[in-house]
């Protein structure tokens, strides 16, 4: 028995070991867009005029660069309200922004993320209320092992964790060069109009006006201004949402704006025939991301001064 397990340590002591190793490294090397919101947020906490949060048809729409005052941005490719959420919990307690801007596209009511996203993207790493609130007792910092490879990737953020470069796979748009009569037939698309049908999750609606609510009314206890944003769609996305969630986007925009502490800004068709400003059906590109920046600027000053 005693041989037994002494040959068992032989092989649990480096196992672990290596699995500390490759912590460390995983940590110390991550270069993800959260990690580079996160140290901007750290470093800029005490002095923050906004913070901005949503999916990505805000991390891809809006520059913070670009916003007048000191503004950091927690927006997330395929984010949802539970974790805008969490990280708004968060947020409240290290700082106290003047606004902040949410996600009010039509499909975004619908959104629900599990433990599977929140894992991949690290975020209980992070943000010790998601790991508190979403995600319990998983092996050690609650990554699955695939994400400690690669250990290092090419920088692909500004400090505030806006993407500089569209992956060229990503980039529909240009591959049809921004034709409308081709874009509607490309596969990609063809399978976003399938995805979209797929996620439609109709019982997370209350859910998420509920969650809208709670920060919402955190938000005023604080003082703190909330501009509700949709950022720009290409029209054949605009065509092909289901009506129903624009109507519950539009009848809770009635209930809760007042245009003093809570306000709405709708760009779902400011550039919605311009296929140059666009990468996908509801992305836009970097350009376009830079005018529509400069533009909500413009908005804002004239809400919030």
């Amino acid at each position: 028995m005693k041989l037994f397990l002494s040959k068992l340590l032989i092989v649990i002591i480096p196992v672990g070991i290596l699995l500390v190793t490759m912590e460390m490294l995983n940590r110390r090397n991550d270069e993800s867009s959260i990690y580079f919101q996160k140290k901007y947020f750290l470093e800029n906490s005490d002095k923050l005029d906004g913070l901005i949060f949503g999916s990505s048809f805000m991390w891809c729409g809006i520059q913070p660069q670009y916003l007048d005052g000191n503004v950091g941005s927690f927006a997330l490719a395929g984010s949802a309200l539970n974790i805008d959420y969490s990280i708004f919990s968060y947020a409240k307690e290290v700082s106290q922004p003047k606004f902040v801007l949410l996600d009010a596209s039509k499909t975004y009511f619908v959104n629900y993320q599990g433990g599977h996203f929140i894992r991949s993207t690290k975020l209980p790493y992070y943000f010790p209320t998601i790991k508190d609130h979403e995600l319990t007792g998983y092996f050690l910092t609650e990554m699955p092992l695939s994400q400690y490879f690669p250990l290092k990737t090419s920088l692909k953020y500004d400090q505030r964790g806006y993407q500089l470069e569209i992956p060229e796979e990503w980039n529909v748009f240009k591959e049809v060069d921004y034709q409308d009569s081709l874009i509607d037939k490309h596969p990609r698309v063809e399978r976003q109009y399938a995805s979209m049908k797929g996620i439609i999750r109709a019982n997370k609606v209350q859910d998420n006006l509920d969650l809208y609510r709670k920060i919402l009314e955190e938000c005023l206890e604080e003082n703190i201004k909330v501009v509700f944003v949709s950022p720009p769609k290409y029209h054949l996305f605009n065509e092909f949402v289901d009506r129903q969630r624009l109507e519950e986007r539009d009848a809770f925009m009635k209930e809760v704006v007042d245009n003093e502490h809570i306000f709405f800004l709708n760009y779902d068709k400011a550039y919605e025939k311009n296929s140059q400003l666009f990468f996908d059906l509801n992305h836009l590109n970097n350009e376009g991301s830079m005018e529509f920046t400069k533009a909500l600027n413009r908005d804002l000053k004239s809400i919030l001064n």
